[in-house]
């Protein structure tokens, strides 16, 4: 049986809620479908961590962050994505190393909040990789945001906390096409939009603003560092400046990595 860790940090508002709405209703280990889920309590803050033994997860197959969401949009928001670093390693984790995706559950978490999101007036989104830890394990950020009155929302905090489980509950059933995103603002719709209504799981997202720092190898670390390995890449076109746009086409090329723009995955199309 897989073990999933989910970590609270006792100094995040959001995350302490989260933990003690499962710690309450489910205890601090507990099973969910073809998982072993241990719940931790740490006093540090996650995103500067530099081991999974740091987290108590260090025999652990996935770690799953319970967070505050900061910055964009201001307001209500619920939010997941991969944590590490195209580029500089501005807040935690190291340069140029990007953690492990987990596209499956990113997905199966959007999909699971949706409803109960839209029902508390929260927006969901997908965010890019961005933060500290950059881990060789698997690990994905679940997030409320973006202000105090949010993270104390105990609605939110519940939402979120109870799409992790659900979205646990549906371990490997379905069969999606692993991918990584790239282009656009730090909260594109498009990718969000991909994740809840086409057959795409995304892992890694790569903002525009990081889009500077690919190359070969971080290119090639963003399709392979998943646990499923990516087999093509969803590009926003319009929101890749032309010149880089055509460096990283040709790089994915040069990988084996099918190209398809965002409008292509919204209408259905698959792998050849």
């Amino acid at each position: 049986m897989k073990s999933v860790v989910l970590v609270a940090s006792s100094k995040d508002i959001a995350a302490k809620n989260m933990y003690s709405f499962i710690k309450k209703e489910f205890g601090e280990e507990f099973r969910v479908g073809s998982y072993e889920v241990l719940l931790r309590l740490v006093d540090k803050e996650v995103l500067y961590i530099k081991e999974p033994k740091d987290l108590g997860a260090n025999k652990s197959d996935a770690i799953i962050v319970l967070s505050r969401h900061s910055g964009t949009p201001g307001g209500p928001i619920i939010t997941t994505h991969v944590p590490g670093n195209f580029g500089p390693a501005a807040y935690g984790g190291e340069e140029r190393k990007i953690s492990i995706a987990m596209p499956l559950f990113m997905k199966n978490f959007l999909i699971k909040v949706r409803n109960k999101a839209e029902i508390i007036g929260y927006p969901i989104a997908l965010e890019p990789t961005h933060h500290g830890p950059s881990l060789d394990a698997p690990i994905s950020f679940v997030e409320v945001g973006s202000i105090e009155e949010n993270w104390k929302d105990p609605k939110a905090c519940k939402t979120v906390a109870l799409s992790v489980i659900e979205a646990l509950s549906e371990g490997q059933k379905q069969k999606f096409t692993p991918a990584i995103a790239i282009g656009g603002l730090h909260l594109n719709p498009k990718f969000t939009k991909i994740e809840l209504n086409s057959n795409y799981a995304i892992g890694h997202f790569v903002r525009k603003l990081d889009t500077n720092y690919l190359d070969l190898e971080m290119l090639n670390k963003a399709v392979r560092r998943s646990t499923s390995m990516a087999q093509v890449a969803i590009l926003d076109w319009k929101g890749i400046k032309g010149e880089k746009r055509k460096e990283i086409t040709g790089l994915l090329t040069e990988l084996g990595i099918k190209v398809i723009k965002t409008k292509d995955a919204l209408r259905g199309e698959e792998v050849a």
